[in-house]
Protein backbone atom coordinates (compact mmCIF):
# COMPACT_ATOMS: atom_id res chain seq x y z
CA UNK A 1 0.00 0.00 0.00
CA UNK A 2 3.15 2.63 0.82
CA UNK A 3 4.18 1.55 -2.58
CA UNK A 4 1.57 2.45 -4.66
CA UNK A 5 0.83 5.59 -2.42
CA UNK A 6 3.83 6.60 -3.20
CA UNK A 7 3.70 6.19 -7.00
CA UNK A 8 0.63 8.14 -7.29
CA UNK A 9 2.03 10.72 -5.31
CA UNK A 10 5.20 10.85 -7.89
CA UNK A 11 2.70 10.99 -10.98
CA UNK A 12 0.87 14.07 -8.75
CA UNK A 13 3.97 15.65 -8.40
CA UNK A 14 4.69 15.41 -12.01
CA UNK A 15 1.39 16.83 -13.43
CA UNK A 16 2.22 19.90 -11.00
CA UNK A 17 5.45 20.62 -12.18
CA UNK A 18 4.13 20.72 -15.55
CA UNK A 19 0.90 22.76 -15.18
CA UNK A 20 3.01 25.45 -12.51
CA UNK A 21 6.27 26.47 -14.83
CA UNK A 22 9.41 26.88 -12.78
CA UNK A 23 10.90 30.64 -11.99
CA UNK A 24 12.23 32.23 -14.77
CA UNK A 25 9.61 30.34 -17.47
CA UNK A 26 6.80 32.73 -16.86
CA UNK A 27 4.47 33.67 -19.98
CA UNK A 28 2.93 37.10 -21.06
CA UNK A 29 -0.06 38.90 -19.87
CA UNK A 30 -2.77 39.64 -21.21
CA UNK A 31 -1.86 43.66 -20.86
CA UNK A 32 1.65 42.65 -22.27
CA UNK A 33 -0.06 41.47 -25.21
CA UNK A 34 -2.26 44.28 -25.93
CA UNK A 35 0.53 46.68 -25.42
CA UNK A 36 2.68 44.66 -27.98
CA UNK A 37 0.12 44.41 -30.42
CA UNK A 38 -0.54 48.48 -29.84
CA UNK A 39 2.89 49.33 -30.65
CA UNK A 40 3.09 47.10 -33.46
CA UNK A 41 0.39 48.42 -34.73
CA UNK A 42 1.32 51.91 -34.40
CA UNK A 43 4.75 50.99 -36.30
CA UNK A 44 2.78 49.30 -39.27
CA UNK A 45 0.89 52.88 -39.72
CA UNK A 46 4.14 54.95 -39.77
CA UNK A 47 5.65 52.59 -41.63
CA UNK A 48 3.04 52.28 -44.16
CA UNK A 49 2.23 56.11 -44.31
CA UNK A 50 6.25 56.77 -45.00
CA UNK A 51 5.70 54.33 -47.78
CA UNK A 52 3.03 56.07 -49.31
CA UNK A 53 4.54 59.15 -49.13
CA UNK A 54 8.01 57.37 -50.49
CA UNK A 55 5.37 55.81 -53.44
CA UNK A 56 3.57 59.60 -54.00
CA UNK A 57 6.96 61.10 -53.99
CA UNK A 58 8.65 58.95 -56.40
CA UNK A 59 5.48 59.15 -58.96
CA UNK A 60 5.79 63.01 -58.42
CA UNK A 61 9.82 62.64 -59.69
CA UNK A 62 8.95 59.98 -62.41
CA UNK A 63 5.88 62.29 -63.72
CA UNK A 64 8.64 65.38 -63.87
CA UNK A 65 11.02 63.33 -65.29
CA UNK A 66 8.87 61.72 -67.86
CA UNK A 67 7.42 65.31 -68.63
CA UNK A 68 11.54 66.78 -69.16
CA UNK A 69 12.24 63.92 -71.45
CA UNK A 70 9.01 64.44 -73.37
CA UNK A 71 9.70 68.34 -73.51
CA UNK A 72 13.33 67.83 -75.12
CA UNK A 73 11.91 65.90 -77.81
CA UNK A 74 8.89 67.97 -78.63
CA UNK A 75 10.68 70.95 -78.09
CA UNK A 76 13.22 69.45 -81.10
CA UNK A 77 11.12 68.84 -83.05
CA UNK A 78 9.05 71.77 -82.95
CA UNK A 79 12.77 73.96 -83.61
CA UNK A 80 13.36 71.70 -86.44
CA UNK A 81 10.17 72.54 -88.17
CA UNK A 82 10.70 76.51 -87.17
CA UNK A 83 13.96 76.59 -88.93
CA UNK A 84 12.46 74.63 -92.16
CA UNK A 85 9.50 77.56 -92.91
CA UNK A 86 10.24 78.90 -95.98
CA UNK A 87 12.28 76.31 -97.58
CA UNK A 88 11.36 75.84 -101.40
CA UNK A 89 8.43 78.51 -101.16
CA UNK A 90 7.63 80.74 -104.54
CA UNK A 91 8.54 84.61 -103.97
CA UNK A 92 5.84 85.14 -106.96
CA UNK A 93 4.22 83.28 -109.77
CA UNK A 94 6.37 83.68 -113.21
CA UNK A 95 5.26 83.18 -117.29
CA UNK A 96 1.97 85.14 -116.93
CA UNK A 97 0.19 82.50 -114.98
CA UNK A 98 -1.59 82.87 -112.01
CA UNK A 99 -1.92 79.09 -110.43
CA UNK A 100 -4.96 78.02 -108.19
CA UNK A 101 -4.71 76.00 -105.30
CA UNK A 102 -6.29 74.46 -102.10
CA UNK A 103 -5.55 74.57 -98.92
CA UNK A 104 -7.15 73.47 -95.43
CA UNK A 105 -10.60 72.90 -95.25
CA UNK A 106 -12.46 73.43 -91.93
CA UNK A 107 -11.53 76.64 -89.81
CA UNK A 108 -9.89 77.72 -87.54
CA UNK A 109 -6.92 75.80 -90.11
CA UNK A 110 -8.85 77.47 -92.76
CA UNK A 111 -8.34 81.25 -90.98
CA UNK A 112 -4.79 80.93 -92.19
CA UNK A 113 -5.03 79.80 -95.91
CA UNK A 114 -3.11 81.90 -98.85
CA UNK A 115 -5.32 80.19 -101.49
CA UNK A 116 -6.49 80.17 -103.98
CA UNK A 117 -3.75 82.25 -105.67
CA UNK A 118 -1.97 83.65 -102.87
CA UNK A 119 1.97 83.75 -102.47
CA UNK A 120 2.21 81.53 -99.61
CA UNK A 121 3.69 83.28 -96.31
CA UNK A 122 6.37 80.76 -94.22
CA UNK A 123 4.46 81.68 -91.03
CA UNK A 124 1.16 82.64 -90.04
CA UNK A 125 -0.24 82.99 -86.52
CA UNK A 126 -3.70 82.87 -84.64
CA UNK A 127 -4.16 84.98 -81.08
CA UNK A 128 -5.73 83.58 -78.49
CA UNK A 129 -7.98 81.28 -80.43
CA UNK A 130 -10.98 80.52 -78.47
CA UNK A 131 -11.38 76.77 -77.40
CA UNK A 132 -12.80 75.01 -80.73
CA UNK A 133 -14.63 72.43 -78.22
CA UNK A 134 -15.90 71.69 -74.45
CA UNK A 135 -12.49 70.95 -72.44
CA UNK A 136 -9.92 72.18 -74.92
CA UNK A 137 -7.64 75.02 -73.76
CA UNK A 138 -9.11 78.28 -74.36
CA UNK A 139 -7.44 81.55 -75.82
CA UNK A 140 -4.02 79.83 -76.65
CA UNK A 141 -2.17 80.84 -79.98
CA UNK A 142 -2.08 78.79 -83.57
CA UNK A 143 0.76 78.78 -85.50
CA UNK A 144 0.74 77.49 -89.28
CA UNK A 145 4.17 76.67 -91.29
CA UNK A 146 4.54 76.77 -94.94
CA UNK A 147 7.57 75.01 -96.95
CA UNK A 148 8.21 72.10 -99.21
CA UNK A 149 10.37 69.98 -96.60
CA UNK A 150 8.25 70.31 -93.96
CA UNK A 151 6.20 66.86 -94.40
CA UNK A 152 8.66 64.91 -93.58
CA UNK A 153 8.23 62.34 -96.45
CA UNK A 154 11.19 61.09 -98.44
CA UNK A 155 10.14 63.26 -101.56
CA UNK A 156 9.88 66.48 -99.15
CA UNK A 157 13.28 65.81 -98.11
CA UNK A 158 14.95 65.91 -101.53
CA UNK A 159 15.39 68.54 -103.96
CA UNK A 160 17.69 68.86 -107.09
CA UNK A 161 18.41 71.85 -109.88
CA UNK A 162 17.71 71.63 -113.67
CA UNK A 163 21.08 73.91 -115.62
CA UNK A 164 19.91 75.69 -119.28
CA UNK A 165 21.45 73.73 -122.22
CA UNK A 166 21.46 74.93 -125.76
CA UNK A 167 20.49 71.33 -126.81
CA UNK A 168 17.65 71.32 -125.56
CA UNK A 169 18.35 68.38 -122.49
CA UNK A 170 16.50 69.35 -119.36
CA UNK A 171 17.95 66.46 -117.46
CA UNK A 172 18.28 67.16 -113.83
CA UNK A 173 21.64 67.28 -111.34
CA UNK A 174 21.64 63.57 -110.22
CA UNK A 175 22.98 63.12 -106.55
CA UNK A 176 24.92 60.15 -105.41
CA UNK A 177 22.08 59.16 -103.09
CA UNK A 178 19.01 60.41 -101.93
CA UNK A 179 17.62 61.18 -105.26
CA UNK A 180 13.74 61.67 -106.17
CA UNK A 181 12.63 59.78 -108.15
CA UNK A 182 10.74 59.24 -110.99
CA UNK A 183 6.87 60.58 -110.71
CA UNK A 184 7.15 61.83 -107.53
CA UNK A 185 5.42 65.30 -107.39
CA UNK A 186 7.51 68.17 -107.61
CA UNK A 187 6.96 71.96 -108.09
CA UNK A 188 9.88 74.09 -110.31
CA UNK A 189 11.38 77.42 -109.12
CA UNK A 190 12.88 79.80 -111.41
CA UNK A 191 15.86 81.39 -109.80
CA UNK A 192 18.12 84.10 -111.17
CA UNK A 193 19.50 86.96 -110.26
CA UNK A 194 18.28 90.49 -111.82
CA UNK A 195 18.94 94.13 -111.26
CA UNK A 196 16.18 94.36 -108.73
CA UNK A 197 17.91 91.23 -106.81
CA UNK A 198 16.75 87.38 -106.87
CA UNK A 199 14.07 86.11 -108.38
CA UNK A 200 12.37 82.93 -107.34
CA UNK A 201 9.32 82.45 -109.82
CA UNK A 202 7.31 79.28 -109.46
CA UNK A 203 6.96 77.35 -112.88
CA UNK A 204 3.53 76.25 -114.01
CA UNK A 205 2.23 75.60 -117.61
CA UNK A 206 -1.23 76.85 -117.02
CA UNK A 207 -3.15 77.42 -113.88
CA UNK A 208 -4.34 74.10 -112.49
CA UNK A 209 -0.72 72.69 -113.40
CA UNK A 210 1.54 74.06 -110.42
CA UNK A 211 3.90 70.93 -109.98
CA UNK A 212 5.01 67.93 -112.87
CA UNK A 213 6.07 64.69 -112.15
CA UNK A 214 9.89 64.30 -112.26
CA UNK A 215 12.23 61.94 -114.22
CA UNK A 216 15.71 61.87 -114.49
CA UNK A 217 15.79 61.94 -118.14
CA UNK A 218 14.63 65.46 -117.93
CA UNK A 219 11.61 67.86 -117.41
CA UNK A 220 8.60 68.83 -119.61
CA UNK A 221 9.36 71.84 -121.73
CA UNK A 222 7.48 73.94 -119.84
CA UNK A 223 9.49 73.32 -116.70
CA UNK A 224 13.11 73.35 -118.63
CA UNK A 225 15.01 76.93 -118.26
CA UNK A 226 15.11 78.52 -121.29
CA UNK A 227 17.39 81.35 -120.86
CA UNK A 228 21.05 80.76 -120.46
CA UNK A 229 21.06 82.76 -117.23
CA UNK A 230 18.54 80.67 -115.77
CA UNK A 231 18.62 77.49 -113.13
CA UNK A 232 15.30 75.90 -112.11
CA UNK A 233 15.31 74.14 -108.63
CA UNK A 234 13.46 71.50 -108.30
CA UNK A 235 11.64 71.05 -104.80
CA UNK A 236 9.94 67.34 -104.04
CA UNK A 237 6.67 67.36 -102.70
CA UNK A 238 4.64 64.28 -103.09
CA UNK A 239 4.86 60.42 -104.29
CA UNK A 240 2.15 59.33 -106.83
CA UNK A 241 -0.22 62.00 -105.11
CA UNK A 242 -0.73 65.38 -106.83
CA UNK A 243 -0.54 67.91 -104.53
CA UNK A 244 -3.26 70.64 -104.08
CA UNK A 245 -1.10 73.28 -103.29
CA UNK A 246 2.69 74.02 -103.96
CA UNK A 247 4.18 73.33 -100.87
CA UNK A 248 3.51 71.60 -97.40
CA UNK A 249 2.00 73.16 -94.38
CA UNK A 250 2.35 72.43 -90.55
CA UNK A 251 -0.10 73.41 -88.26
CA UNK A 252 0.97 73.56 -84.24
CA UNK A 253 -1.85 74.06 -81.97
CA UNK A 254 -3.53 72.82 -78.61
CA UNK A 255 -6.63 70.38 -78.27
CA UNK A 256 -7.99 68.10 -75.41
CA UNK A 257 -8.16 64.86 -76.69
CA UNK A 258 -10.46 61.57 -75.72
CA UNK A 259 -8.12 59.23 -73.45
CA UNK A 260 -5.56 62.17 -72.45
CA UNK A 261 -3.48 61.14 -69.27
CA UNK A 262 -5.22 61.26 -66.51
CA UNK A 263 -2.77 62.65 -64.67
CA UNK A 264 -3.13 65.98 -66.59
CA UNK A 265 -4.70 69.01 -64.92
CA UNK A 266 -8.17 69.81 -66.31
CA UNK A 267 -8.07 73.09 -68.80
CA UNK A 268 -4.72 71.48 -69.84
CA UNK A 269 -4.34 69.93 -73.44
CA UNK A 270 -1.97 68.43 -75.53
CA UNK A 271 0.95 70.16 -77.96
CA UNK A 272 0.07 68.54 -81.79
CA UNK A 273 1.96 68.74 -84.94
CA UNK A 274 -0.62 68.64 -87.60
CA UNK A 275 0.15 68.25 -91.04
CA UNK A 276 -1.84 68.87 -93.89
CA UNK A 277 -3.18 66.11 -96.24
CA UNK A 278 -2.95 66.97 -100.06
CA UNK A 279 -5.91 64.26 -100.73
CA UNK A 280 -8.70 66.21 -98.89
CA UNK A 281 -7.52 69.13 -97.04
CA UNK A 282 -7.93 67.40 -93.99
CA UNK A 283 -5.13 67.05 -91.30
CA UNK A 284 -3.00 63.94 -89.92
CA UNK A 285 -2.43 64.85 -86.42
CA UNK A 286 1.06 64.10 -84.94
CA UNK A 287 0.72 64.48 -80.37
CA UNK A 288 4.13 66.11 -79.50
CA UNK A 289 3.71 66.78 -75.86
CA UNK A 290 0.43 66.53 -73.16
CA UNK A 291 -0.81 68.37 -70.38
CA UNK A 292 0.11 71.74 -71.80
CA UNK A 293 -2.24 73.86 -70.62
CA UNK A 294 -0.76 77.72 -73.30
CA UNK A 295 1.16 78.11 -76.52
CA UNK A 296 1.82 81.77 -76.62
CA UNK A 297 4.01 83.13 -80.04
CA UNK A 298 6.25 86.48 -80.19
CA UNK A 299 7.69 87.86 -83.81
CA UNK A 300 9.92 89.93 -83.84
CA UNK A 301 10.30 92.41 -86.54
CA UNK A 302 13.35 94.78 -88.61
CA UNK A 303 10.57 97.28 -89.96
CA UNK A 304 13.64 99.53 -91.47
CA UNK A 305 14.79 96.22 -93.02
CA UNK A 306 18.46 97.75 -91.35
CA UNK A 307 19.18 94.95 -89.59
CA UNK A 308 17.96 95.27 -86.48
CA UNK A 309 15.13 93.81 -84.60
CA UNK A 310 13.04 97.37 -83.93
CA UNK A 311 9.54 96.11 -83.08
CA UNK A 312 8.13 92.85 -81.33
CA UNK A 313 4.41 91.47 -82.25
CA UNK A 314 1.87 88.83 -80.55
CA UNK A 315 0.90 86.18 -83.04
CA UNK A 316 -1.38 88.14 -84.82
CA UNK A 317 0.02 91.71 -84.55
CA UNK A 318 -2.71 93.24 -82.51
CA UNK A 319 -0.16 93.98 -80.30
CA UNK A 320 3.15 95.56 -80.80
CA UNK A 321 6.16 96.82 -78.53
CA UNK A 322 8.42 99.45 -80.10
CA UNK A 323 7.29 99.81 -83.40
CA UNK A 324 3.65 101.05 -85.34
CA UNK A 325 1.05 98.57 -85.23
CA UNK A 326 -0.24 98.80 -88.46
CA UNK A 327 3.24 98.41 -90.41
CA UNK A 328 3.44 95.10 -88.08
CA UNK A 329 -0.09 94.08 -89.48
CA UNK A 330 1.17 94.83 -93.05
CA UNK A 331 4.16 92.87 -93.24
CA UNK A 332 2.02 89.81 -91.47
CA UNK A 333 -0.10 89.73 -94.52
CA UNK A 334 2.65 89.95 -96.83
CA UNK A 335 4.91 87.27 -97.94
CA UNK A 336 7.56 89.29 -99.45
CA UNK A 337 7.65 91.71 -96.29
CA UNK A 338 7.77 88.51 -94.15
CA UNK A 339 10.86 87.44 -95.58
CA UNK A 340 12.66 90.52 -95.50
CA UNK A 341 11.39 91.71 -92.27
CA UNK A 342 11.17 88.76 -89.83
CA UNK A 343 13.95 88.03 -87.37
CA UNK A 344 13.18 86.16 -84.23
CA UNK A 345 10.18 83.62 -83.74
CA UNK A 346 9.77 83.03 -80.02
CA UNK A 347 7.21 80.61 -78.81
CA UNK A 348 6.45 79.85 -75.18
CA UNK A 349 4.65 76.80 -73.52
CA UNK A 350 3.09 76.77 -70.25
CA UNK A 351 3.42 72.70 -69.67
CA UNK A 352 2.85 70.82 -66.10
CA UNK A 353 5.42 69.85 -64.33
CA UNK A 354 4.23 66.21 -62.76
CA UNK A 355 1.54 65.04 -60.80
CA UNK A 356 -0.98 66.94 -59.03
CA UNK A 357 0.50 67.15 -55.68
CA UNK A 358 -1.52 68.06 -52.30
CA UNK A 359 0.62 69.03 -50.15
CA UNK A 360 1.79 71.93 -52.79
CA UNK A 361 0.41 75.17 -53.54
CA UNK A 362 1.15 77.52 -56.25
CA UNK A 363 1.12 81.00 -54.62
CA UNK A 364 3.16 82.60 -57.37
CA UNK A 365 1.55 84.29 -60.85
CA UNK A 366 3.06 82.62 -63.92
CA UNK A 367 4.25 84.82 -66.99
CA UNK A 368 3.88 82.82 -70.38
CA UNK A 369 7.17 85.28 -71.78
CA UNK A 370 10.14 86.76 -70.95
CA UNK A 371 8.88 89.53 -68.70
CA UNK A 372 12.08 90.77 -68.10
CA UNK A 373 12.18 91.92 -71.71
CA UNK A 374 8.53 93.02 -71.67
CA UNK A 375 6.75 90.36 -73.45
CA UNK A 376 3.60 90.09 -70.75
CA UNK A 377 1.28 92.39 -72.84
CA UNK A 378 2.28 90.00 -76.15
CA UNK A 379 1.64 87.15 -74.11
CA UNK A 380 0.05 85.98 -71.02
CA UNK A 381 0.15 86.20 -67.62
CA UNK A 382 -1.38 83.80 -65.32
CA UNK A 383 -2.52 85.29 -61.49
CA UNK A 384 -2.27 83.00 -58.34
CA UNK A 385 -6.75 83.90 -59.06
CA UNK A 386 -6.41 82.48 -62.97
CA UNK A 387 -4.43 79.30 -61.81
CA UNK A 388 -7.25 78.52 -58.95
CA UNK A 389 -10.11 79.57 -61.33
CA UNK A 390 -8.46 76.88 -63.51
CA UNK A 391 -7.86 74.49 -60.85
CA UNK A 392 -4.05 74.17 -61.16
CA UNK A 393 -3.32 74.97 -57.85
CA UNK A 394 -1.72 71.81 -56.55
CA UNK A 395 -0.05 71.60 -59.78
CA UNK A 396 3.58 72.90 -60.40
CA UNK A 397 4.74 74.68 -63.42
CA UNK A 398 7.15 75.61 -66.12
CA UNK A 399 7.23 77.50 -69.26
CA UNK A 400 9.49 76.14 -72.38
CA UNK A 401 10.88 78.72 -74.51
CA UNK A 402 12.04 78.12 -78.05
CA UNK A 403 13.32 80.81 -80.10
CA UNK A 404 14.87 80.41 -83.47
CA UNK A 405 16.01 83.08 -86.08
CA UNK A 406 14.36 81.82 -89.49
CA UNK A 407 17.18 80.50 -91.90
CA UNK A 408 15.06 79.73 -94.94
CA UNK A 409 13.39 82.86 -95.54
CA UNK A 410 15.58 84.52 -98.05
CA UNK A 411 18.59 83.12 -100.29
CA UNK A 412 21.25 85.93 -98.78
Amino acid sequence: MIKAGKVIMDENINKMRYACPLAGEAGFTLVEMIVVTAVFIVVLIIAGDSFKTILTRSSLLSKSAESNIEGIVGLEMFRHDLNQAGFGLPWSFGGGITPVYEEAEDAPASYFNDKPSGIPRAFVAGNDLAAASTGDPDKVDYLVLKGTSLAGTSQSQRWTYVNYSSVGSSRPRIWSAENLSDNDRVIVLRRAFTETGYVNQLVSSDQSHFFTKFSKDGLPSAFAPSLPQDTYYVYGLTGNEDPRMPFNRIDYHLKRPVGIATSCAENTGTLYKSLLNHSNGKFTEIPIMDCVADMQVVFGWDLNEDGVIDAYSNADGSTVNGGDTAAVQATMGDAGLIRNRLKVVKVYLLVQDGRRDPSFRNSNSIVVGNDSLGEKSLTKEYTVANIDDKKWTNYRWKVYRIVVTPKNLTLK
